[in-house]
């Protein structure tokens, strides 16, 4: 009798061992199955070409996308390289006004979480959602058309030609915007498209197939195909003359002859009712900006001092207000200027916070 009763405490003492084992490794699977769960979105945000999706984990993970318009063939892929905690993947070249599905993918192919968002175009608005493995839930709402669209040119536009009949058009902006030109020798009716998928800060629209002695007019573009700013330039044919670097100079260097705008110019502030413009030049001249609420006729003056660093503040604009730019520098009276492209600028709202860009550093 007593063998049998310590036969059965041995079995229930073993029962309980195998029962708290399989608990921890239950645990530890769960665990393991949460590691580098995502703890902050998905979120999406979209325009008409292009959309960037933003989470985070807890730890650093594989940033892997897979989307499509079928949400059973996620046909696309977007990933980078190495491991991180915050993630953010931009999918380009995308159509207007549609639905897209998405899955956030770990290494080995496991959903971590999904969602779906609808491109913006005529008529629609950008929308996202999503989904976690948790449970948990995150969706939001955006729209947006050109009016809203309070994105400000600080630097450029600039056109750098070159000689196998090419040409580039620079520009920075505040804040991300479309880098999308269009050009052509009709100014109503610019019949060729340089476009850069995604968005940026920095933008260079690559321009082809230009003829030398034509005179070519460009759109840049906003999301959606509203103009942003314009402007136009002759080809000639050639990159800008040089001559060999002056005596003193470091050996390969080189100037260009007379006075040319060789930084900016830069949008360095914007208020309500001022804003301070900036450039530099190749050699000290003078500063002056003309500027106006319409493009073709900049018939107001702000000047500068005399130097190859320019700063000239435009004093009494009106709040809410687009205004366009040009900055002069010439050496004498007389003497043919540099001449910038047209830029534009908008004041911000009135007693609202003035922008700042960062100084030039070069």
């Amino acid at each position: 009798m007593k063998k049998t009763v310590l036969t059965l405490l041995m079995v229930f003492a073993l029962g309980s061992w195998n029962l708290a084992q399989t608990q921890t490794q239950s645990s530890d699977a769960n665990k393991s199955s949460s590691a580098n769960g995502v703890t902050s979105g998905p979120t999406v945000d979209a325009s008409d070409h292009s959309a960037t999706i933003r989470w985070e984990t807890d730890d650093r993970a594989a940033t892997v996308v897979k989307y499509g318009t079928d949400k059973n063939n996620l046909s696309k892929q977007a990933r980078h390289s190495g491991g991180s905690r915050d993630h953010n993947v931009t999918l380009a070249e995308l159509q207007p006004n549609t639905k897209y599905y998405f899955q956030i993918q770990k290494a080995n192919g496991e959903v971590r979480a999904e969602g779906d968002f609808t491109t913006k175009g005529s008529g629609s608005s950008a929308s996202n959602g999503s989904s976690g493995s948790n449970g948990g839930s995150q969706g939001g709402s955006q729209s947006g058309n050109d009016n809203e669209d309070r994105v400000v040119i600080t630097e450029g536009p600039t056109v750098q030609q070159a000689a196998d009949g090419t040409a580039k058009i620079v520009w920075k902006t505040d804040d991300m915007a479309a880098t999308d030109v269009k050009y052509g020798t009709d100014t109503n009716n610019p019949s060729q498209r340089a476009y850069k998928p995604g968005g940026s800060r920095d933008h260079e629209a690559d321009l082809k197939n230009l003829q030398a002695g034509q005179t070519y007019h460009y759109q840049i573009l906003k999301r959606g195909g509203a103009v942003r700013t314009t402007g136009q330039f002759q080809y000639t044919g050639q990159s800008a003359a040089t001559t060999p670097a002056a005596p003193g100079q470091p050996a390969g260097a080189e100037q260009v002859s007379g006075v040319q705008i060789v930084a900016g110019p830069w949008l360095e502030t914007v208020a309500d009712n001022n804003a301070t413009i900036t450039w530099k030049t190749s050699a000290p001249s003078n500063s002056a900006v003309r500027y106006g609420t319409d493009r073709n006729a900049l018939n107001q003056q702000a000047t500068g001092s005399w130097g190859t660093d320019h700063v000239v503040p435009i004093q009494g604009l009106n709040p809410n207000g687009t205004y366009y730019f040009q900055v002069e520098s010439s050496q004498a009276a007389g003497q043919a200027a540099a001449k910038s492209d047209i830029g534009a600028f908008q004041t911000v709202a009135p007693g609202a916070q003035a922008k700042k860009n960062p100084p030039i550093t070069h």
